[in-house]
């Protein structure tokens, strides 16, 4: 409990520990200041490898012996730890935190994303629905000869963070179009429309009539602008109102791209009350993508599942 209550006290600090200066930092400075607020057990040693070009840190210690609750602790040590990391070196948007076994054969990883420490920091995100989010994956170092390992057992996983493995192409189609690549399940047909409102691939399934992914391109000044217009031409005439608020997180098969995600429920339609959509909006200026989705409730979890194969295997081309 101690540790949930530092947690909450560091994370809360965080919008203004965002405001530090971004002057280049090493690992030495990383390891030294986690060290310094103790967040590792006496006597363990910490190391921070930085990778400038992917915003991202990655840093080595050992399990505690003494954790009772293995899964848990390492979520939280990981995100104090992150939440450190990104208070020292302000530039980074992800952190990975390796926890080996002394004889290390294995060690459990742990991914803390900048949007996700935000997200709890302003409140958009409780407690357990952060440490539920994230997920515990130990690696078998003898099967992993390169840094970045092979996730051989999943200790903890969350299907909505789940880092999105490629499947055989016999189950995924690949689709190309405007700068960017993703796939999509071989279920889902596409259908690619150019009309004025921008560039559409629509995927759509035989399970439901409400149930569609539609991946667009279009000429705005910024993610925000795209929704705002959504909001003002659509959701709002045809009774949208948001489940929940917009929150930012982190896609792309390097999750190396941040989206605003907005959660709508469509009450345009009295006599059919279970209609949602999810919209995706990333880019840049004058090249704002976004994948809105539609499915019924009683979907979502398979829609789900086919949206995460999308947004985890984007990459810009």
């Amino acid at each position: 409990m101690r540790k949930f209550g530092a947690l909450i006290v560091f994370l809360t600090t965080l919008n203004s520990c965002l405001q530090t200066s971004a002057a280049a930092v090493s690992g030495e400075t990383i390891s030294k200041a986690i060290t310094d607020a103790k967040l590792v057990a006496p006597g363990y040693k910490v190391n921070a490898a930085i990778f400038p070009a992917a915003h991202e840190v990655v840093l080595s210690t050992y399990t505690n012996t003494a954790s009772k609750d293995v899964t848990t602790d390492c979520k939280v040590d990981a995100l104090l730890i992150a939440r450190k990391v990104t208070e020292t070196a302000p530039q980074t948007v992800r952190v990975k935190v390796r926890f080996y076994n002394f004889d290390q054969k294995s060690y459990r990883e742990v991914v803390v994303t900048k949007p996700e420490l935000s997200a709890f920091a302003s409140g958009a995100v409780k407690k357990d629905e952060l440490l539920n989010s994230l997920e515990v994956v130990t690696v078998n170092t003898a099967d992993s000869a390169v840094s970045e390992g092979v996730a051989q057992t999943q200790v903890s996983k969350s299907p909505a963070r789940a880092a999105y493995t490629l499947q055989p192409t016999n189950k995924l189609s690949v689709y190309r179009k405007c700068g960017l690549m993703f796939y999509y399940p071989r279920s889902w047909g596409a259908k690619e429309m150019a009309t004025q409102w921008g560039d559409f691939v629509e995927l759509t399934t035989t399970k439901n009539g409400w149930q569609s992914i539609i991946f667009r391109l279009q000429d705005k000044e910024s993610a925000q602008e795209a929704a705002h217009d959504e909001d003002k031409y659509y959701w709002s005439t045809h009774q949208h109102v948001q489940v929940q608020a917009p929150r930012t997180v982190l896609i792309g098969y390097g999750k190396n791209i941040e989206a605003t995600v907005y959660y709508i429920k469509d009450n345009s339609n009295p006599s059919d009350p279970d209609r949602y959509e999810k919209h995706y909006y990333f880019g840049y200026k004058h090249r704002i993508y976004s994948i809105s989705v539609r499915f019924c409730r009683a979907d979502l979890e398979s829609i789900n599942a086919d949206l995460n194969t999308i947004v985890n295997t984007i990459v810009r081309e």
